[in-house]
Protein backbone atom coordinates (compact mmCIF):
# COMPACT_ATOMS: atom_id res chain seq x y z
CA UNK A 1 0.00 0.00 0.00
CA UNK A 2 1.45 3.78 -0.76
CA UNK A 3 1.48 6.58 0.99
CA UNK A 4 -2.23 7.76 -0.12
CA UNK A 5 -4.55 5.16 0.50
CA UNK A 6 -7.16 4.73 -2.31
CA UNK A 7 -10.90 4.12 -0.59
CA UNK A 8 -13.99 3.26 -2.49
CA UNK A 9 -16.62 5.00 -0.80
CA UNK A 10 -20.32 3.56 -1.62
CA UNK A 11 -22.89 6.21 0.48
CA UNK A 12 -26.07 7.87 -1.15
CA UNK A 13 -25.51 10.82 1.52
CA UNK A 14 -23.90 13.42 -1.25
CA UNK A 15 -23.12 15.74 1.80
CA UNK A 16 -21.53 13.45 3.87
CA UNK A 17 -19.23 11.87 1.64
CA UNK A 18 -17.97 14.97 0.23
CA UNK A 19 -17.07 15.74 4.08
CA UNK A 20 -15.21 12.56 4.18
CA UNK A 21 -13.32 13.66 0.51
CA UNK A 22 -12.94 16.62 2.17
CA UNK A 23 -11.20 15.04 5.45
CA UNK A 24 -9.57 12.88 3.23
CA UNK A 25 -7.65 15.10 1.11
CA UNK A 26 -6.23 16.80 4.34
CA UNK A 27 -4.77 13.28 5.49
CA UNK A 28 -3.38 12.65 2.70
CA UNK A 29 -6.15 10.07 0.91
CA UNK A 30 -7.94 9.33 -1.83
CA UNK A 31 -11.49 8.67 -1.86
CA UNK A 32 -13.79 7.86 -4.44
CA UNK A 33 -17.54 8.06 -3.94
CA UNK A 34 -20.35 6.89 -5.83
CA UNK A 35 -23.91 6.60 -5.10
CA UNK A 36 -25.42 3.29 -6.28
CA UNK A 37 -24.19 -0.40 -5.49
CA UNK A 38 -23.54 -1.07 -9.62
CA UNK A 39 -21.57 2.42 -10.00
CA UNK A 40 -19.45 1.01 -6.99
CA UNK A 41 -18.89 -2.24 -8.84
CA UNK A 42 -18.27 -0.89 -12.23
CA UNK A 43 -15.51 1.46 -10.37
CA UNK A 44 -13.86 -1.35 -8.29
CA UNK A 45 -13.55 -3.25 -11.73
CA UNK A 46 -11.92 -0.57 -13.34
CA UNK A 47 -9.24 0.99 -10.33
CA UNK A 48 -7.06 -0.32 -7.45
CA UNK A 49 -8.04 0.30 -4.03
CA UNK A 50 -6.98 -0.40 -0.63
CA UNK A 51 -10.46 -0.17 1.47
CA UNK A 52 -13.73 -0.64 0.43
CA UNK A 53 -15.77 1.34 2.60
CA UNK A 54 -19.63 0.73 2.32
CA UNK A 55 -22.66 2.38 3.81
CA UNK A 56 -25.13 -0.15 5.52
CA UNK A 57 -28.88 -0.15 4.46
CA UNK A 58 -31.86 0.01 6.88
CA UNK A 59 -32.52 -3.95 6.97
CA UNK A 60 -29.60 -6.11 8.55
CA UNK A 61 -30.16 -8.86 5.61
CA UNK A 62 -29.85 -5.55 2.55
CA UNK A 63 -26.94 -5.11 4.60
CA UNK A 64 -25.40 -8.36 4.42
CA UNK A 65 -26.07 -9.13 0.71
CA UNK A 66 -24.75 -5.61 -0.01
CA UNK A 67 -21.39 -6.71 1.41
CA UNK A 68 -21.20 -10.13 -0.01
CA UNK A 69 -21.13 -8.71 -3.21
CA UNK A 70 -18.54 -6.19 -3.10
CA UNK A 71 -16.74 -8.92 -0.68
CA UNK A 72 -16.75 -11.33 -3.69
CA UNK A 73 -16.17 -8.89 -6.12
CA UNK A 74 -12.51 -8.23 -4.23
CA UNK A 75 -11.71 -10.39 -2.02
CA UNK A 76 -8.40 -9.38 -0.88
CA UNK A 77 -9.25 -5.73 -0.08
CA UNK A 78 -10.64 -4.90 3.53
CA UNK A 79 -13.79 -3.78 3.23
CA UNK A 80 -15.64 -1.99 6.39
CA UNK A 81 -19.39 -0.83 7.00
CA UNK A 82 -20.84 2.28 8.78
CA UNK A 83 -24.01 4.48 8.86
CA UNK A 84 -26.24 2.24 9.82
CA UNK A 85 -27.95 0.79 13.19
CA UNK A 86 -25.85 -0.22 16.23
CA UNK A 87 -28.00 -3.75 16.57
CA UNK A 88 -26.28 -7.36 16.63
CA UNK A 89 -28.13 -8.07 13.71
CA UNK A 90 -26.68 -5.46 11.88
CA UNK A 91 -22.87 -6.51 12.94
CA UNK A 92 -23.39 -10.33 11.95
CA UNK A 93 -24.76 -9.49 8.89
CA UNK A 94 -21.73 -7.37 8.20
CA UNK A 95 -19.31 -9.71 9.87
CA UNK A 96 -20.70 -12.77 7.82
CA UNK A 97 -20.82 -11.04 4.97
CA UNK A 98 -16.94 -10.35 5.38
CA UNK A 99 -16.51 -6.87 6.65
CA UNK A 100 -14.00 -6.04 9.30
CA UNK A 101 -15.09 -3.25 10.60
CA UNK A 102 -18.91 -2.13 11.28
CA UNK A 103 -18.46 1.31 12.74
CA UNK A 104 -22.59 2.52 13.81
CA UNK A 105 -24.07 5.62 13.08
CA UNK A 106 -21.85 8.53 10.75
CA UNK A 107 -19.20 9.56 13.61
CA UNK A 108 -17.17 12.80 12.66
CA UNK A 109 -15.25 12.26 9.00
CA UNK A 110 -11.60 12.84 11.13
CA UNK A 111 -12.95 9.87 13.38
CA UNK A 112 -14.57 7.96 10.37
CA UNK A 113 -10.74 7.83 8.66
CA UNK A 114 -8.95 7.44 11.85
CA UNK A 115 -10.89 3.87 12.29
CA UNK A 116 -10.46 3.11 8.21
CA UNK A 117 -6.69 3.72 8.87
CA UNK A 118 -6.80 0.84 11.93
CA UNK A 119 -8.43 -1.32 10.14
CA UNK A 120 -5.71 -1.02 7.10
CA UNK A 121 -3.29 -1.23 9.67
CA UNK A 122 -5.24 -4.30 11.27
CA UNK A 123 -5.10 -5.96 7.85
CA UNK A 124 -1.44 -5.55 6.36
CA UNK A 125 -0.78 -7.91 9.61
CA UNK A 126 -3.33 -10.45 10.46
CA UNK A 127 -2.58 -13.46 9.88
CA UNK A 128 -4.16 -15.66 7.47
CA UNK A 129 -6.04 -18.66 7.88
CA UNK A 130 -8.46 -21.28 6.16
CA UNK A 131 -11.79 -22.10 7.60
CA UNK A 132 -13.10 -25.56 5.46
CA UNK A 133 -16.88 -26.68 6.50
CA UNK A 134 -19.56 -28.04 5.09
CA UNK A 135 -22.15 -25.90 7.49
CA UNK A 136 -22.46 -22.59 5.96
CA UNK A 137 -24.12 -21.93 9.34
CA UNK A 138 -21.27 -22.88 11.08
CA UNK A 139 -19.17 -20.74 8.99
CA UNK A 140 -21.04 -17.30 9.03
CA UNK A 141 -21.15 -17.74 12.88
CA UNK A 142 -17.70 -18.41 13.26
CA UNK A 143 -16.32 -16.11 10.68
CA UNK A 144 -17.17 -12.80 11.87
CA UNK A 145 -15.65 -13.72 15.36
CA UNK A 146 -12.40 -14.54 13.78
CA UNK A 147 -12.39 -11.58 12.03
CA UNK A 148 -12.67 -9.29 14.95
CA UNK A 149 -9.73 -11.85 16.84
CA UNK A 150 -7.81 -10.35 13.98
CA UNK A 151 -7.82 -12.99 11.31
CA UNK A 152 -8.14 -12.54 7.77
CA UNK A 153 -10.23 -15.89 6.87
CA UNK A 154 -10.48 -17.62 3.70
CA UNK A 155 -13.61 -20.35 3.30
CA UNK A 156 -13.78 -23.44 1.31
CA UNK A 157 -17.00 -25.46 2.02
CA UNK A 158 -15.30 -28.86 1.17
CA UNK A 159 -12.18 -30.18 0.52
CA UNK A 160 -11.89 -29.25 -2.90
CA UNK A 161 -9.16 -26.97 -3.74
CA UNK A 162 -8.09 -26.90 -0.04
CA UNK A 163 -4.39 -27.51 -1.06
CA UNK A 164 -4.45 -24.97 -3.75
CA UNK A 165 -6.04 -22.57 -1.37
CA UNK A 166 -2.98 -23.60 1.18
CA UNK A 167 -0.49 -22.89 -1.55
CA UNK A 168 -1.91 -19.63 -2.83
CA UNK A 169 -2.82 -18.17 0.98
CA UNK A 170 -0.55 -19.47 2.72
CA UNK A 171 -2.62 -19.78 5.73
CA UNK A 172 -1.25 -19.53 9.45
CA UNK A 173 -3.86 -21.84 10.77
CA UNK A 174 -5.98 -24.53 8.94
CA UNK A 175 -9.36 -24.78 10.68
CA UNK A 176 -11.44 -27.97 8.97
CA UNK A 177 -14.20 -30.05 9.81
CA UNK A 178 -14.28 -33.05 11.07
CA UNK A 179 -17.05 -34.35 8.32
CA UNK A 180 -15.29 -32.47 5.49
CA UNK A 181 -17.00 -33.81 2.30
CA UNK A 182 -14.54 -34.86 -0.73
CA UNK A 183 -11.97 -36.42 1.83
CA UNK A 184 -11.40 -37.69 5.35
CA UNK A 185 -9.84 -34.52 7.65
CA UNK A 186 -7.72 -37.11 9.44
CA UNK A 187 -5.81 -37.63 5.83
CA UNK A 188 -5.80 -33.84 5.07
CA UNK A 189 -4.15 -32.89 8.29
CA UNK A 190 -1.60 -35.89 6.98
CA UNK A 191 -1.02 -34.75 4.02
CA UNK A 192 -0.37 -31.34 5.51
CA UNK A 193 1.94 -32.89 8.11
CA UNK A 194 4.17 -34.69 5.41
CA UNK A 195 5.26 -31.94 3.81
CA UNK A 196 8.14 -29.69 5.34
CA UNK A 197 6.86 -26.32 3.47
CA UNK A 198 4.14 -26.78 5.74
CA UNK A 199 5.36 -27.58 8.96
CA UNK A 200 4.57 -24.18 10.88
CA UNK A 201 0.73 -24.20 10.13
CA UNK A 202 -1.44 -24.85 12.93
CA UNK A 203 -4.24 -27.00 12.17
CA UNK A 204 -7.84 -27.37 14.38
CA UNK A 205 -10.36 -29.97 13.74
CA UNK A 206 -14.34 -29.06 14.51
CA UNK A 207 -16.36 -31.81 15.82
CA UNK A 208 -20.10 -32.11 16.20
CA UNK A 209 -19.33 -34.20 18.76
CA UNK A 210 -16.78 -35.64 21.41
CA UNK A 211 -15.13 -38.65 20.36
CA UNK A 212 -12.20 -39.59 22.55
CA UNK A 213 -11.24 -42.07 20.23
CA UNK A 214 -11.18 -39.47 16.81
CA UNK A 215 -9.34 -37.34 19.49
CA UNK A 216 -6.57 -39.64 19.83
CA UNK A 217 -5.94 -40.40 16.66
CA UNK A 218 -6.43 -36.90 15.35
CA UNK A 219 -3.41 -35.96 17.83
CA UNK A 220 -1.58 -38.39 16.17
CA UNK A 221 -1.91 -37.50 13.12
CA UNK A 222 -0.79 -33.94 14.19
CA UNK A 223 -3.40 -31.50 14.79
CA UNK A 224 -3.08 -28.86 17.49
CA UNK A 225 -6.41 -28.67 19.24
CA UNK A 226 -9.77 -30.37 18.51
CA UNK A 227 -12.59 -28.60 19.26
CA UNK A 228 -16.70 -29.05 19.60
CA UNK A 229 -18.66 -27.39 17.58
CA UNK A 230 -20.97 -26.80 20.51
CA UNK A 231 -17.83 -24.41 22.06
CA UNK A 232 -18.63 -20.76 22.74
CA UNK A 233 -17.86 -18.91 19.52
CA UNK A 234 -15.46 -16.64 21.41
CA UNK A 235 -13.62 -19.58 23.06
CA UNK A 236 -13.06 -21.11 19.44
CA UNK A 237 -12.16 -17.78 17.87
CA UNK A 238 -10.10 -17.07 20.66
CA UNK A 239 -8.34 -20.85 20.31
CA UNK A 240 -7.87 -20.38 16.35
CA UNK A 241 -6.28 -16.89 16.70
CA UNK A 242 -3.93 -17.83 19.52
CA UNK A 243 -2.90 -20.68 17.34
CA UNK A 244 -2.53 -18.65 14.18
CA UNK A 245 0.04 -16.15 16.15
CA UNK A 246 2.32 -19.37 17.16
CA UNK A 247 4.82 -19.77 14.48
CA UNK A 248 7.31 -21.09 16.24
CA UNK A 249 7.63 -25.04 17.12
CA UNK A 250 7.77 -25.95 20.94
CA UNK A 251 11.31 -25.36 22.98
CA UNK A 252 13.69 -27.78 22.19
CA UNK A 253 13.35 -30.68 24.65
CA UNK A 254 9.61 -30.08 25.07
CA UNK A 255 6.95 -33.17 25.13
CA UNK A 256 3.78 -32.52 23.44
CA UNK A 257 1.45 -35.76 23.96
CA UNK A 258 -1.90 -36.99 24.31
CA UNK A 259 -3.64 -39.29 26.69
CA UNK A 260 -2.11 -41.87 28.66
CA UNK A 261 1.84 -40.94 27.84
CA UNK A 262 1.78 -39.01 30.65
CA UNK A 263 3.88 -35.80 30.46
CA UNK A 264 2.25 -33.05 28.16
CA UNK A 265 4.76 -30.22 27.90
CA UNK A 266 6.92 -27.64 30.01
CA UNK A 267 6.29 -23.82 28.67
CA UNK A 268 8.88 -21.96 28.32
CA UNK A 269 12.33 -22.63 30.15
CA UNK A 270 14.41 -25.63 31.31
CA UNK A 271 13.62 -28.17 33.80
CA UNK A 272 15.44 -26.35 36.67
CA UNK A 273 13.04 -23.45 36.87
CA UNK A 274 9.98 -24.28 39.40
CA UNK A 275 6.73 -23.47 37.17
CA UNK A 276 4.21 -21.07 38.52
CA UNK A 277 1.15 -23.14 37.66
CA UNK A 278 0.79 -27.26 37.06
CA UNK A 279 -1.60 -28.71 35.20
CA UNK A 280 -3.05 -32.11 36.09
CA UNK A 281 -5.63 -33.31 33.26
CA UNK A 282 -6.48 -36.35 31.79
CA UNK A 283 -9.10 -34.31 28.96
CA UNK A 284 -6.82 -33.13 26.12
CA UNK A 285 -9.22 -30.70 24.74
CA UNK A 286 -9.77 -28.81 28.24
CA UNK A 287 -5.83 -29.39 28.88
CA UNK A 288 -5.26 -27.49 25.49
CA UNK A 289 -7.50 -24.43 26.21
CA UNK A 290 -5.77 -24.18 29.83
CA UNK A 291 -2.08 -24.53 28.42
CA UNK A 292 -2.64 -21.69 26.01
CA UNK A 293 -4.72 -19.45 28.41
CA UNK A 294 -2.04 -19.33 30.76
CA UNK A 295 1.06 -19.47 28.76
CA UNK A 296 -0.68 -16.27 27.08
CA UNK A 297 -0.55 -14.57 31.01
CA UNK A 298 3.51 -15.55 30.36
CA UNK A 299 3.38 -18.02 33.54
CA UNK A 300 5.69 -21.05 33.44
CA UNK A 301 3.60 -24.27 32.97
CA UNK A 302 4.35 -28.04 33.80
CA UNK A 303 1.60 -30.03 32.62
CA UNK A 304 0.19 -34.15 32.85
CA UNK A 305 -1.90 -35.95 31.39
CA UNK A 306 -2.55 -38.75 34.02
CA UNK A 307 -2.06 -39.35 37.60
CA UNK A 308 1.06 -41.96 37.17
CA UNK A 309 3.31 -39.16 35.87
CA UNK A 310 2.00 -36.31 37.92
CA UNK A 311 1.96 -38.25 41.42
CA UNK A 312 5.67 -38.78 41.45
CA UNK A 313 6.92 -35.91 40.21
CA UNK A 314 4.95 -33.79 42.54
CA UNK A 315 5.41 -35.87 45.27
CA UNK A 316 9.81 -35.12 44.42
CA UNK A 317 9.46 -31.30 43.44
CA UNK A 318 11.30 -28.77 45.33
CA UNK A 319 9.53 -25.68 44.80
CA UNK A 320 12.57 -23.52 45.80
CA UNK A 321 10.95 -21.53 48.27
CA UNK A 322 8.08 -20.61 45.78
CA UNK A 323 4.32 -22.01 46.21
CA UNK A 324 3.38 -22.73 42.53
CA UNK A 325 -0.33 -23.64 42.12
CA UNK A 326 -1.57 -26.88 40.71
CA UNK A 327 -4.78 -27.73 38.93
CA UNK A 328 -5.75 -31.00 39.36
CA UNK A 329 -9.27 -33.26 39.32
CA UNK A 330 -9.29 -35.72 42.16
CA UNK A 331 -10.47 -38.46 40.37
CA UNK A 332 -7.62 -39.33 37.72
CA UNK A 333 -6.05 -42.76 37.26
CA UNK A 334 -2.76 -43.26 38.82
CA UNK A 335 -3.26 -40.08 41.26
CA UNK A 336 -3.96 -40.46 44.85
CA UNK A 337 -5.12 -36.60 45.57
CA UNK A 338 -6.47 -36.96 49.43
CA UNK A 339 -3.19 -38.66 50.50
CA UNK A 340 -1.15 -35.95 48.04
CA UNK A 341 -3.05 -33.06 49.54
CA UNK A 342 -2.22 -34.34 52.66
CA UNK A 343 1.44 -34.72 51.84
CA UNK A 344 1.81 -31.14 50.25
CA UNK A 345 -1.25 -29.39 50.80
CA UNK A 346 -1.37 -26.79 53.62
CA UNK A 347 -1.27 -29.10 56.60
CA UNK A 348 1.83 -30.80 54.39
CA UNK A 349 4.93 -28.67 53.44
CA UNK A 350 2.60 -25.67 52.97
CA UNK A 351 4.47 -25.36 49.55
CA UNK A 352 1.72 -26.17 46.67
CA UNK A 353 -1.61 -24.09 46.34
CA UNK A 354 -3.77 -27.00 44.76
CA UNK A 355 -6.97 -25.80 43.44
CA UNK A 356 -9.40 -29.09 43.06
CA UNK A 357 -11.69 -28.97 39.52
CA UNK A 358 -14.53 -31.57 40.20
CA UNK A 359 -18.16 -32.24 39.15
CA UNK A 360 -19.11 -33.30 42.44
CA UNK A 361 -20.54 -30.32 43.74
CA UNK A 362 -21.67 -31.89 47.06
CA UNK A 363 -20.51 -30.37 50.40
CA UNK A 364 -18.96 -33.49 51.63
CA UNK A 365 -16.37 -33.61 48.57
CA UNK A 366 -15.50 -29.85 49.13
CA UNK A 367 -15.13 -30.35 53.04
CA UNK A 368 -12.93 -33.06 52.46
CA UNK A 369 -11.06 -31.15 50.07
CA UNK A 370 -11.20 -28.60 51.89
CA UNK A 371 -9.55 -30.75 55.03
CA UNK A 372 -7.05 -31.99 53.26
CA UNK A 373 -4.99 -28.64 52.07
CA UNK A 374 -6.79 -27.92 49.25
CA UNK A 375 -6.81 -23.86 48.30
CA UNK A 376 -9.74 -23.53 46.40
CA UNK A 377 -12.53 -26.25 45.08
CA UNK A 378 -13.97 -25.19 41.78
CA UNK A 379 -16.98 -27.09 40.33
CA UNK A 380 -16.87 -28.48 36.88
CA UNK A 381 -18.29 -27.11 34.39
CA UNK A 382 -15.42 -24.39 34.68
CA UNK A 383 -16.12 -20.63 33.46
CA UNK A 384 -12.44 -20.21 32.36
CA UNK A 385 -12.41 -16.21 33.02
CA UNK A 386 -13.25 -17.33 36.91
CA UNK A 387 -10.96 -20.02 36.95
CA UNK A 388 -7.98 -18.04 35.26
CA UNK A 389 -8.80 -14.88 37.90
CA UNK A 390 -8.14 -17.31 40.87
CA UNK A 391 -4.95 -18.53 39.37
CA UNK A 392 -4.00 -14.85 39.00
CA UNK A 393 -4.81 -14.17 42.63
CA UNK A 394 -2.39 -17.11 43.80
CA UNK A 395 0.16 -16.75 41.71
CA UNK A 396 0.38 -13.04 42.20
CA UNK A 397 -0.26 -13.30 46.17
CA UNK A 398 2.67 -15.50 45.68
CA UNK A 399 5.18 -13.28 44.31
CA UNK A 400 4.21 -10.57 46.69
CA UNK A 401 5.08 -12.77 49.59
Amino acid sequence: MGTRPRTLLLDDDDVFAAQVAGSARELGWTVQAFRTPDEALAGLGKGRFDLIALAGCRGAGRTGELVRSFSEAAPQVPLTVFGAADTKAQRLAAGSGGAMLYVPGRPEPHRLLELWGEALSRSANRPQVLLADQDPAFRARLRPALQEAGLEVSELPSARGIFDSIRSAAPRALLIGRGLPGASSLALVRAVRASVRWADVRIIVFAGRQDRGFELEAYRAGVDAVLPKSLDTEDLSARAAGLASRRTPAPEGSIKTSGPEGLVCHIPGSGSETPDVILVQDDPLFLDILQYSLSSLDYRLQAFADGWHAHPWLTALETNGKRPVVIVEPDLPGLECHQLLLDRGCHGTDDLQFVVLSVDASEEAQLLAYSSGATDYVVKPVRLPILLAKVKRLVEGETRR
